[in-house]
Protein backbone atom coordinates (compact mmCIF):
# COMPACT_ATOMS: atom_id res chain seq x y z
CA UNK A 1 0.00 0.00 0.00
CA UNK A 2 1.83 3.50 -0.93
CA UNK A 3 1.99 5.77 1.43
CA UNK A 4 -0.71 7.97 1.92
CA UNK A 5 -1.08 11.94 1.96
CA UNK A 6 -3.37 11.93 5.12
CA UNK A 7 -2.46 15.10 7.44
CA UNK A 8 0.40 14.48 9.62
CA UNK A 9 1.64 16.40 12.81
CA UNK A 10 4.05 18.82 14.04
CA UNK A 11 4.87 17.13 17.22
CA UNK A 12 6.76 20.54 18.26
CA UNK A 13 3.79 22.83 17.89
CA UNK A 14 1.92 19.93 19.63
CA UNK A 15 3.60 19.07 22.61
CA UNK A 16 3.81 22.72 23.32
CA UNK A 17 0.20 23.18 24.09
CA UNK A 18 -1.04 19.96 24.78
CA UNK A 19 -4.24 20.85 26.43
CA UNK A 20 -6.37 19.27 29.46
CA UNK A 21 -6.00 15.89 30.46
CA UNK A 22 -9.08 13.55 30.28
CA UNK A 23 -11.43 14.08 32.88
CA UNK A 24 -12.17 11.99 35.38
CA UNK A 25 -15.35 9.46 35.51
CA UNK A 26 -17.00 10.70 32.40
CA UNK A 27 -20.34 9.92 31.64
CA UNK A 28 -20.97 6.43 30.08
CA UNK A 29 -23.14 6.62 26.28
CA UNK A 30 -25.18 3.71 24.82
CA UNK A 31 -27.10 3.82 21.56
CA UNK A 32 -30.39 2.04 20.42
CA UNK A 33 -30.29 1.11 16.58
CA UNK A 34 -32.46 2.76 14.75
CA UNK A 35 -32.10 0.56 11.82
CA UNK A 36 -29.10 -2.00 10.53
CA UNK A 37 -28.67 -2.50 6.55
CA UNK A 38 -27.61 -6.00 5.97
CA UNK A 39 -24.41 -5.86 3.73
CA UNK A 40 -25.11 -8.65 1.93
CA UNK A 41 -28.92 -8.01 1.03
CA UNK A 42 -27.95 -4.49 0.55
CA UNK A 43 -24.80 -5.77 -2.05
CA UNK A 44 -22.87 -3.53 -0.29
CA UNK A 45 -18.75 -3.77 -1.33
CA UNK A 46 -16.30 -1.60 1.06
CA UNK A 47 -17.99 1.50 2.24
CA UNK A 48 -15.78 4.46 1.18
CA UNK A 49 -17.89 7.77 2.05
CA UNK A 50 -20.92 7.81 4.57
CA UNK A 51 -22.81 11.30 4.80
CA UNK A 52 -25.76 12.47 6.61
CA UNK A 53 -27.69 15.02 5.44
CA UNK A 54 -29.64 17.41 7.06
CA UNK A 55 -33.01 15.07 7.37
CA UNK A 56 -30.99 12.36 8.78
CA UNK A 57 -30.68 11.13 5.74
CA UNK A 58 -27.94 9.27 4.49
CA UNK A 59 -26.00 8.86 1.30
CA UNK A 60 -23.10 5.89 0.83
CA UNK A 61 -20.59 5.87 -2.06
CA UNK A 62 -18.54 2.00 -2.17
CA UNK A 63 -15.25 1.42 -3.39
CA UNK A 64 -16.66 -0.15 -5.94
CA UNK A 65 -19.59 1.78 -7.06
CA UNK A 66 -20.22 4.07 -9.84
CA UNK A 67 -23.53 5.64 -8.28
CA UNK A 68 -24.40 7.36 -4.53
CA UNK A 69 -26.93 4.99 -2.28
CA UNK A 70 -29.21 7.09 -0.74
CA UNK A 71 -31.38 6.00 2.88
CA UNK A 72 -33.87 7.67 4.38
CA UNK A 73 -33.75 8.35 8.44
CA UNK A 74 -35.16 5.07 9.20
CA UNK A 75 -32.93 3.42 6.43
CA UNK A 76 -35.46 2.60 3.58
CA UNK A 77 -34.18 2.45 0.38
CA UNK A 78 -34.07 5.53 -2.07
CA UNK A 79 -32.57 5.87 -5.28
CA UNK A 80 -29.40 5.78 -6.52
CA UNK A 81 -27.81 8.64 -7.90
CA UNK A 82 -25.86 8.96 -11.25
CA UNK A 83 -24.44 5.70 -13.42
CA UNK A 84 -20.71 4.61 -14.29
CA UNK A 85 -19.32 6.87 -17.33
CA UNK A 86 -18.15 10.06 -18.49
CA UNK A 87 -21.25 12.08 -18.92
CA UNK A 88 -23.55 14.04 -17.14
CA UNK A 89 -24.19 12.79 -14.13
CA UNK A 90 -21.75 9.82 -14.55
CA UNK A 91 -18.73 8.49 -12.93
CA UNK A 92 -15.76 6.92 -13.25
CA UNK A 93 -15.13 6.74 -9.55
CA UNK A 94 -15.93 8.67 -6.41
CA UNK A 95 -13.19 9.65 -4.09
CA UNK A 96 -15.99 11.65 -1.93
CA UNK A 97 -19.05 12.65 -0.93
CA UNK A 98 -20.93 15.38 1.46
CA UNK A 99 -23.91 17.29 1.80
CA UNK A 100 -24.40 21.61 0.91
CA UNK A 101 -27.21 22.18 2.24
CA UNK A 102 -30.30 20.16 0.87
CA UNK A 103 -28.18 18.79 -1.89
CA UNK A 104 -25.68 15.73 -2.42
CA UNK A 105 -22.18 16.64 -3.78
CA UNK A 106 -19.83 13.94 -5.13
CA UNK A 107 -16.70 14.20 -6.26
CA UNK A 108 -15.10 12.06 -9.03
CA UNK A 109 -10.89 12.53 -8.98
CA UNK A 110 -10.13 11.18 -12.31
CA UNK A 111 -12.41 13.94 -13.84
CA UNK A 112 -11.55 16.06 -11.27
CA UNK A 113 -14.90 17.34 -11.16
CA UNK A 114 -18.33 17.62 -9.27
CA UNK A 115 -21.45 16.27 -9.47
CA UNK A 116 -24.57 17.81 -7.41
CA UNK A 117 -28.30 15.46 -6.59
CA UNK A 118 -31.04 17.02 -5.61
CA UNK A 119 -32.13 15.23 -2.33
CA UNK A 120 -35.02 13.90 -3.58
CA UNK A 121 -32.91 11.82 -6.47
CA UNK A 122 -34.48 12.97 -9.53
CA UNK A 123 -32.46 12.65 -12.58
CA UNK A 124 -33.41 16.05 -13.49
CA UNK A 125 -32.28 17.19 -10.12
CA UNK A 126 -28.31 16.84 -10.80
CA UNK A 127 -25.47 19.32 -11.99
CA UNK A 128 -22.19 18.44 -12.99
CA UNK A 129 -19.16 20.66 -13.46
CA UNK A 130 -15.49 21.35 -13.41
CA UNK A 131 -12.93 23.71 -11.76
CA UNK A 132 -11.75 26.29 -14.08
CA UNK A 133 -8.15 24.91 -13.16
CA UNK A 134 -6.29 21.42 -11.61
CA UNK A 135 -3.75 22.83 -9.78
CA UNK A 136 -2.66 26.23 -8.01
CA UNK A 137 1.30 26.53 -8.24
CA UNK A 138 1.76 29.28 -5.45
CA UNK A 139 4.86 32.01 -6.84
CA UNK A 140 8.34 31.55 -4.28
CA UNK A 141 8.22 33.52 -1.61
CA UNK A 142 4.51 33.43 -1.17
CA UNK A 143 4.56 31.55 2.02
CA UNK A 144 1.47 29.46 0.24
CA UNK A 145 1.92 26.05 -0.13
CA UNK A 146 1.80 24.68 -4.22
CA UNK A 147 -0.45 21.73 -4.94
CA UNK A 148 -1.23 19.37 -7.70
CA UNK A 149 -4.66 18.00 -5.90
CA UNK A 150 -7.09 18.75 -3.88
CA UNK A 151 -8.86 15.86 -2.44
CA UNK A 152 -12.13 17.80 -1.08
CA UNK A 153 -13.42 17.55 2.45
CA UNK A 154 -16.78 19.57 2.04
CA UNK A 155 -18.05 21.93 -0.67
CA UNK A 156 -19.65 25.49 -0.02
CA UNK A 157 -22.79 27.42 -1.89
CA UNK A 158 -20.37 29.45 -3.59
CA UNK A 159 -18.12 26.50 -5.46
CA UNK A 160 -15.28 26.66 -2.83
CA UNK A 161 -13.77 23.59 -1.48
CA UNK A 162 -12.04 22.82 1.97
CA UNK A 163 -10.00 19.99 1.38
CA UNK A 164 -6.48 18.40 1.63
CA UNK A 165 -3.88 19.61 -0.52
CA UNK A 166 -1.52 16.95 -2.38
CA UNK A 167 1.66 17.22 -3.94
CA UNK A 168 3.03 14.64 -6.22
CA UNK A 169 6.01 12.88 -4.36
CA UNK A 170 9.46 14.29 -5.61
CA UNK A 171 13.43 14.76 -4.54
CA UNK A 172 12.40 18.60 -3.31
CA UNK A 173 9.03 17.39 -1.87
CA UNK A 174 8.41 18.88 1.67
CA UNK A 175 6.86 16.38 3.93
CA UNK A 176 3.72 18.12 5.10
CA UNK A 177 0.34 18.50 4.30
CA UNK A 178 -2.10 20.92 4.28
CA UNK A 179 -5.68 21.57 4.85
CA UNK A 180 -6.73 24.62 2.37
CA UNK A 181 -9.92 26.67 1.38
CA UNK A 182 -9.74 26.78 -2.58
CA UNK A 183 -12.09 28.94 -4.83
CA UNK A 184 -14.15 27.29 -7.56
CA UNK A 185 -11.42 28.27 -9.66
CA UNK A 186 -8.45 26.69 -8.19
CA UNK A 187 -7.30 29.68 -5.85
CA UNK A 188 -6.08 28.53 -2.60
CA UNK A 189 -7.86 31.82 -1.07
CA UNK A 190 -6.70 30.81 2.85
CA UNK A 191 -4.81 27.89 4.82
CA UNK A 192 -6.70 26.41 7.35
CA UNK A 193 -4.25 24.24 9.05
CA UNK A 194 -0.77 22.66 8.13
CA UNK A 195 1.30 19.87 9.61
CA UNK A 196 4.83 18.36 8.94
CA UNK A 197 4.43 14.74 7.82
CA UNK A 198 5.16 11.56 9.47
CA UNK A 199 9.26 9.79 8.71
CA UNK A 200 8.33 6.63 6.72
CA UNK A 201 10.50 5.10 3.63
CA UNK A 202 11.45 7.34 0.97
CA UNK A 203 13.90 6.65 -2.14
CA UNK A 204 14.93 8.84 -5.11
CA UNK A 205 17.18 7.63 -8.05
CA UNK A 206 19.06 9.51 -10.88
CA UNK A 207 15.98 9.07 -13.32
CA UNK A 208 14.03 11.16 -10.83
CA UNK A 209 12.20 8.07 -10.12
CA UNK A 210 10.67 8.43 -6.79
CA UNK A 211 8.70 5.68 -4.55
CA UNK A 212 7.20 6.59 -1.04
CA UNK A 213 6.32 3.52 1.53
CA UNK A 214 4.53 3.07 4.73
CA UNK A 215 5.56 0.95 7.76
CA UNK A 216 2.88 -1.72 9.52
CA UNK A 217 0.52 -0.22 12.09
CA UNK A 218 1.93 3.60 11.50
CA UNK A 219 0.32 5.98 13.48
CA UNK A 220 -0.97 8.01 10.98
CA UNK A 221 -3.30 11.16 11.97
CA UNK A 222 -7.36 10.77 11.54
CA UNK A 223 -9.31 13.61 10.49
CA UNK A 224 -12.93 14.61 9.67
CA UNK A 225 -15.18 17.33 8.51
CA UNK A 226 -18.16 18.46 10.15
CA UNK A 227 -21.34 17.68 7.73
CA UNK A 228 -21.65 21.06 7.12
CA UNK A 229 -18.27 21.82 6.75
CA UNK A 230 -18.15 24.38 9.60
CA UNK A 231 -15.73 22.66 11.35
CA UNK A 232 -11.83 20.08 11.48
CA UNK A 233 -11.60 17.46 13.53
CA UNK A 234 -7.76 15.79 13.80
CA UNK A 235 -5.85 13.83 16.24
CA UNK A 236 -2.00 12.50 16.47
CA UNK A 237 -0.45 10.45 18.44
CA UNK A 238 2.11 12.73 19.98
CA UNK A 239 4.40 10.44 21.75
CA UNK A 240 4.73 6.96 22.71
CA UNK A 241 6.68 5.41 26.13
CA UNK A 242 6.73 1.74 25.72
CA UNK A 243 3.01 0.84 25.05
CA UNK A 244 2.21 5.01 27.45
CA UNK A 245 0.77 6.83 24.38
CA UNK A 246 -0.41 10.28 24.48
CA UNK A 247 -3.21 11.45 21.60
CA UNK A 248 -3.30 15.37 21.21
CA UNK A 249 -6.94 16.24 19.60
CA UNK A 250 -7.60 19.18 17.85
CA UNK A 251 -10.74 21.39 16.29
CA UNK A 252 -10.78 24.28 13.86
CA UNK A 253 -12.99 26.06 12.60
CA UNK A 254 -13.25 26.57 8.16
CA UNK A 255 -10.95 29.88 9.06
CA UNK A 256 -8.32 27.87 10.48
CA UNK A 257 -7.93 29.28 14.27
CA UNK A 258 -7.90 26.82 16.90
CA UNK A 259 -11.15 26.11 18.57
CA UNK A 260 -9.56 23.76 21.41
CA UNK A 261 -6.75 21.36 21.87
CA UNK A 262 -7.39 18.57 24.46
CA UNK A 263 -4.47 15.58 25.13
CA UNK A 264 -5.43 12.33 26.31
CA UNK A 265 -2.70 9.43 27.67
CA UNK A 266 -4.32 6.11 27.13
CA UNK A 267 -2.24 2.72 27.13
CA UNK A 268 -1.54 1.32 23.91
CA UNK A 269 -2.32 -2.43 22.75
CA UNK A 270 1.34 -4.41 22.39
CA UNK A 271 1.60 -5.60 18.72
CA UNK A 272 2.75 -9.56 19.12
CA UNK A 273 6.40 -9.93 17.47
CA UNK A 274 5.22 -12.22 15.16
CA UNK A 275 2.46 -10.00 13.76
CA UNK A 276 4.76 -7.40 13.44
CA UNK A 277 7.46 -9.65 11.38
CA UNK A 278 5.14 -10.56 9.13
CA UNK A 279 3.38 -7.66 8.56
CA UNK A 280 6.92 -6.08 7.92
CA UNK A 281 8.14 -8.53 5.36
CA UNK A 282 4.38 -8.80 3.36
CA UNK A 283 4.58 -4.35 3.10
CA UNK A 284 8.68 -5.07 1.87
CA UNK A 285 7.01 -7.96 -0.69
CA UNK A 286 4.65 -5.50 -1.78
CA UNK A 287 7.06 -2.42 -2.09
CA UNK A 288 9.11 -4.87 -4.08
CA UNK A 289 6.18 -6.08 -6.70
CA UNK A 290 5.69 -2.32 -7.45
CA UNK A 291 9.51 -1.22 -8.22
CA UNK A 292 10.64 -4.02 -8.62
CA UNK A 293 14.32 -2.75 -7.09
CA UNK A 294 15.89 -5.42 -4.26
CA UNK A 295 18.03 -2.92 -3.16
CA UNK A 296 14.92 -0.47 -1.68
CA UNK A 297 13.41 -3.71 -0.90
CA UNK A 298 16.69 -4.28 1.36
CA UNK A 299 16.89 -0.75 2.95
CA UNK A 300 13.31 -0.98 3.57
CA UNK A 301 13.77 -3.71 6.34
CA UNK A 302 17.08 -2.16 7.52
CA UNK A 303 15.04 1.05 8.31
CA UNK A 304 12.09 -0.54 9.64
CA UNK A 305 10.03 1.84 11.52
CA UNK A 306 7.27 -0.07 12.13
CA UNK A 307 5.61 0.48 15.88
CA UNK A 308 5.57 -1.51 18.81
CA UNK A 309 1.35 -0.77 19.45
CA UNK A 310 -1.07 -0.52 17.58
CA UNK A 311 -2.48 3.03 16.39
CA UNK A 312 -4.61 3.77 19.56
CA UNK A 313 -6.06 6.96 17.67
CA UNK A 314 -8.06 4.26 15.41
CA UNK A 315 -10.60 7.07 13.54
CA UNK A 316 -12.36 10.31 14.47
CA UNK A 317 -15.46 11.35 13.36
CA UNK A 318 -16.42 15.49 13.52
CA UNK A 319 -19.91 15.62 14.11
CA UNK A 320 -22.94 18.57 14.15
CA UNK A 321 -23.42 20.96 17.11
CA UNK A 322 -19.72 21.23 18.11
CA UNK A 323 -19.13 17.63 19.05
CA UNK A 324 -16.16 15.47 18.34
CA UNK A 325 -15.82 11.35 18.56
CA UNK A 326 -12.51 10.17 19.04
CA UNK A 327 -12.31 6.31 18.83
CA UNK A 328 -9.25 4.83 20.98
CA UNK A 329 -8.75 1.57 20.21
CA UNK A 330 -8.87 -0.49 23.81
CA UNK A 331 -7.42 -3.94 24.27
CA UNK A 332 -10.42 -6.78 24.93
CA UNK A 333 -13.10 -4.15 24.76
CA UNK A 334 -12.84 -3.35 21.68
CA UNK A 335 -12.74 0.57 20.86
CA UNK A 336 -14.07 3.25 22.82
CA UNK A 337 -15.21 6.92 21.72
CA UNK A 338 -14.61 9.53 23.53
CA UNK A 339 -17.04 12.61 23.16
CA UNK A 340 -15.72 15.81 22.85
CA UNK A 341 -18.04 19.00 23.57
CA UNK A 342 -17.32 22.22 21.73
CA UNK A 343 -15.31 23.71 24.29
CA UNK A 344 -12.98 20.34 24.19
CA UNK A 345 -14.66 19.00 27.49
CA UNK A 346 -15.51 15.08 27.58
CA UNK A 347 -19.39 14.89 27.81
CA UNK A 348 -19.02 10.84 27.71
CA UNK A 349 -17.91 7.50 25.95
CA UNK A 350 -19.54 5.13 23.72
CA UNK A 351 -18.10 1.27 23.57
CA UNK A 352 -18.50 -0.50 20.13
CA UNK A 353 -17.10 -3.75 19.48
CA UNK A 354 -13.66 -3.96 17.53
CA UNK A 355 -15.61 -5.13 14.57
CA UNK A 356 -17.36 -1.57 14.28
CA UNK A 357 -16.76 2.44 13.81
CA UNK A 358 -18.40 4.68 13.72
CA UNK A 359 -18.60 7.12 10.12
CA UNK A 360 -20.98 10.23 11.04
CA UNK A 361 -22.44 12.26 13.64
CA UNK A 362 -25.39 14.70 13.94
CA UNK A 363 -26.85 15.62 17.51
CA UNK A 364 -27.88 12.37 19.15
CA UNK A 365 -28.30 10.47 15.85
CA UNK A 366 -25.05 8.36 14.75
CA UNK A 367 -24.17 6.36 11.85
CA UNK A 368 -21.53 3.27 12.29
CA UNK A 369 -20.15 0.44 9.72
CA UNK A 370 -20.00 -2.95 10.97
CA UNK A 371 -17.78 -5.60 9.40
CA UNK A 372 -18.23 -8.98 9.89
CA UNK A 373 -15.18 -12.11 9.55
CA UNK A 374 -15.56 -11.72 5.60
CA UNK A 375 -15.42 -8.15 4.82
CA UNK A 376 -18.78 -7.48 4.78
CA UNK A 377 -20.04 -4.36 5.41
CA UNK A 378 -23.21 -3.39 7.39
CA UNK A 379 -24.36 -0.34 7.89
CA UNK A 380 -26.21 1.07 11.02
CA UNK A 381 -28.39 4.17 12.12
CA UNK A 382 -28.38 4.35 15.99
CA UNK A 383 -29.66 6.67 18.56
CA UNK A 384 -27.49 8.09 21.57
CA UNK A 385 -28.54 8.14 25.25
CA UNK A 386 -26.73 7.90 28.41
CA UNK A 387 -26.15 4.74 30.18
CA UNK A 388 -29.16 4.02 32.16
CA UNK A 389 -31.35 5.79 30.46
CA UNK A 390 -34.80 4.01 29.49
CA UNK A 391 -34.80 3.84 25.41
CA UNK A 392 -37.02 6.26 24.04
CA UNK A 393 -36.63 8.35 27.36
CA UNK A 394 -34.12 10.74 25.54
Amino acid sequence: MTRSHLVGASLLLILSSLGRPLDAQPVRFECDTVFRIDGYEAEFSALRSVAAGPENQVAVSERLSRSVRLFDSLGRKGPDLGREGQGPGEFTGIGSLGWVSDSIWAFDARLDRFTLFGSGGGEEGFRTYRREERAAWAPPGSGMPSFAVVLPRALYPDGSVLGSLLTPLSENAGGGSTIGLVGPGGELRRIVARYSGLEGFSRHDGDGRAVGWSYPFEHDPVMDVAPDGSALSLAVVATVEDSDCVIVLRRFDASGDTVFTRSLRVEGETIPEDVREEALLESADRLYSQVGSSKWRREYLQNDRTPGVYPPARDIVAGSKGRTWLGVRKARVGVEYYAFGPGGEIEGILRLPGNARLVEARGNRLWAVEKDGYDVESLMGLRLRRGGDAPGNH
